[in-house]
């Protein structure tokens, strides 16, 4: 759901300022609205606006999974784009990400590279329908596969 002056809305769990500037700064270049939040109970909350995007920093200590897994189930929650980043090396964590309902889990490297372009192209697409747009929700997958952990292309 768009803010009151009609821009979509990129919502990221995140408490490291080395990461929300960033998020505020790519979300205000494509003309959105960026929406920070430390906790689970606050992003509960701002799921309930139905943003264009959702970041999720694994670093933080919250229990988002449960609201990602409840999002994916509710008809105006679950196409919304959502995207875990933490380290490299925490594939476990990677993996949960995924298993939660997250449609990317990266490094974080990868996701400030492709910050720009993802809120970009989230925000373009706030507008249509859920059936209409180029990033649906994962489909379910059993573990065991190294692949797994990463985006479909093989990235951490």
């Amino acid at each position: 759901m768009p803010d009151p002056a009609g821009r979509p809305l990129v919502v990221a769990l995140v408490t490291n300022l080395f990461f929300a500037a960033p998020i505020g700064d790519a979300a205000k270049a494509a003309g959105a609205e960026a929406l920070i939040v430390e906790s689970a109970a606050a992003l509960a909350a701002a799921i309930q606006r139905v943003p264009a995007l959702i970041a999720i920093d694994l670093a933080v200590q919250a229990d988002w999974q449960p609201i990602v897994r409840h999002a994916r189930q509710q008809p105006e929650t679950r196409a919304i784009p959502i995207v875990a980043f933490g380290s490299h090396v925490e594939g476990e964590a990677l993996r949960s990400a995924r298993a939660a309902g997250c449609n990317h889990a990266w490094a974080r490297s990868r996701f400030m590279a492709e910050l720009p372009e993802l809120v970009r192209r989230a925000a373009q697409e706030a507008g249509r329908s859920p059936a209409d747009r180029h990033d649906p929700p994962p489909e379910p997958r059993a573990f065991g596969a190294r692949h797994e952990a990463f985006d479909s292309d093989g990235d951490a």
